[in-house]
């Protein structure tokens, strides 16, 4: 099970860089990063956002689940399992 963090107010937050085991560097001035602390009966998320408002965080959120989605995490819609409450 996860617990989700308060999501904190990044207006501070100028931009998130990822540095590369090659020693390059990709600085991304608009997003969200998820940061996952697992502990020994829950997992906690926390989420920082740069420049994010409104609609960015819907976009976020939806592209997050098509992710799930193309990553088969939410089983197969059609299986008999997915449609058990249907009977």
């Amino acid at each position: 099970m996860s617990e989700i963090e308060k999501m904190q107010k990044c207006d501070d937050i100028k931009n998130f860089t990822i540095n590369y085991e090659d020693g390059t560097q990709k600085t991304m001035e608009k997003g969200f990063f998820c940061g996952i602390k697992e502990g020994p009966e829950e997992t906690t998320l926390s989420f920082l956002t740069a420049h994010c408002r409104g609609e960015d965080i819907a976009t976020i959120i939806y592209g997050c689940v098509e992710l799930g989605v193309k990553m088969c995490l939410f089983g197969d819609r059609n299986s008999k399992d997915a449609n058990k409450d249907d009977d």
